[in-house]
């Protein structure tokens, strides 16, 4: 147990942090993004294939953003850290895997949901640590603000419609993580060490 210490320098101790992981981090952001957006190209590219192979490149898609979500939360300040990164990363990984393993009637139109859920969860997590990094100026936090945005109002077409999105499921998983890619790169590329 941690003793209240009248002493003790929070923000210095979250900027040291920062410090020392933000090169590390900002190459896993920005390997991470550019596998979801290759992975959101080929979406485009194959729209009339078989829906099979876009239910792998979704199943990788949603496993890399998985392990994303976990990578970023155990890398993160105690501050930081939010249950909902966890909850997502864990979803994240379970859904990637249950959609390699479901059927294909049934993965369209669960999928459809799980969608909506998942980026109302992702969008209100941006939201957050947006809000986090903007209070101790640690970064441009615009990026991340435009894709939670974004990220809520696309959750909430895959809520309200599930029939469409079921029928454009593969364009708009393409659109998603081709936006959520160049997000994730611009916010790797605004990461930078903080000075004092």
């Amino acid at each position: 147990m941690f003793l209240f210490n009248d002493d003790f320098d929070l923000i210095s101790e979250i900027i040291a942090q920062w410090d020392r992981h933000i090169k590390h981090l900002r190459r896993i952001c920005i390997v991470i993004g550019l596998l979801l957006f290759g992975i959101g190209i080929l979406c485009l590219v194959f729209p009339q294939g078989v829906f099979v192979t876009i239910q792998w490149i979704g199943a990788a898609g949603f496993i890399l953003y998985g392990v994303y979500h976990l990578w970023t939360y155990f890398c993160m300040p105690s501050f930081f850290r939010e249950p909902l990164l966890l909850i997502m990363g864990i979803l994240c990984l379970i859904t990637g895997i249950a959609v390699i393993d479901l059927p294909t009637i049934v993965t369209m139109t669960t999928l459809s949901f799980m969608l909506g859920m998942f980026l109302l969860f992702i969008g209100a997590e941006k939201l957050s640590r947006a809000r986090h990094l903007r209070f101790y100026h640690l970064m441009n936090t615009t990026p991340i603000m435009i894709s939670a945005v974004f990220t809520i109002l696309v959750a909430v077409f895959f809520l309200l419609m599930p029939t469409i999105s079921v029928l454009t499921l593969h364009y708009l998983l393409a659109i998603y993580l081709i936006v959520s890619s160049i997000a994730l790169l611009i916010e790797a590329l605004s990461m930078h060490e903080i000075r004092r």
